[in-house]
């Protein structure tokens, strides 16, 4: 098993319908003490679209959920087929750490709300969509 985020092991999300991946980071390590973000990506196609979780050195943690109108799946890096649906809510979000080796569900209702405003400036990517 791998660890997220090493060796290319990014977060990849497969959804169905237009919709948005709201995507919170926040933990910053001790070299930099910067307060959490939180932002969205979103999609309007009608069919799949592929994004891509990216991290940041600055941060250790990594919750997201989808908002839209079909499913969400996810997978880390280069497995063929994602493997756990996407959490719905802050409340049920699913999270990808820094060096976890499996995703998990977490309540980051909290963290989600005193964090920072940043919509279209995460780092969740449209990768594909058709």
């Amino acid at each position: 098993m791998s660890v997220f985020y090493l060796y290319g092991q990014g977060v990849t999300v497969t959804t169905e319908g237009p919709g948005s991946i709201h995507l919170l980071t926040y933990a910053s390590n001790a070299s930099h003490a910067l307060p959490a973000v939180v932002g969205t990506t979103t999609t309007t196609s009608p069919g799949t679209t592929r994004f891509i979780i990216s991290h940041s050195y600055t941060f250790e943690k990594f919750a997201f959920y989808w908002d839209g109108a079909g499913t969400a799946v996810c997978g880390k890096g280069w497995e063929d087929v994602p493997v756990q649906p996407v959490g719905t809510s802050w409340a049920q979000a699913t999270s990808a750490d820094w060096s976890a080796y499996a995703f998990a569900t977490t309540d980051v209702t909290s963290e989600a709300t005193s964090a920072i405003d940043m919509a279209n400036k995460i780092t969740c990517f449209i990768t594909a969509s058709a």
